[in-house]
């Protein structure tokens, strides 16, 4: 038996209503992939063609959060469970 959010999915996939969904379960799920330190000092914007856009308080953050850009990615279509995020940018 399918579970009900797998159903749910399916059927926004079919309509075409998908990616807004996704795109808000991608910011929603923002502070648990980066954790609770870089969540007090980021935002995420939206996420369109595959790059999420992520406001970062200061200068000091953004050249530091940066460098995990990878990895956050990975962890975010992870946690997705599904390649949408292919490229972050933090102003």
């Amino acid at each position: 038996m399918e579970q009900i959010g797998d159903v749910i999915q399916k059927c926004f996939l079919e309509l075409g209503i998908d990616k807004p969904v996704l795109n808000y379960k991608a910011m929603s799920l923002w502070p648990s992939v980066v954790g609770e330190r870089l969540s007090k000092v980021t935002k995420p914007q939206y996420v369109e063609n595959g790059r999420m856009l992520v406001k970062v308080n200061d200068s000091a953050w953004r050249n530091e959060i940066v460098y995990s850009k990878r990895e956050i990615i990975r962890k975010m279509n992870k946690a997705l469970g599904l390649k949408l995020v292919i490229d972050i940018v933090f102003i």
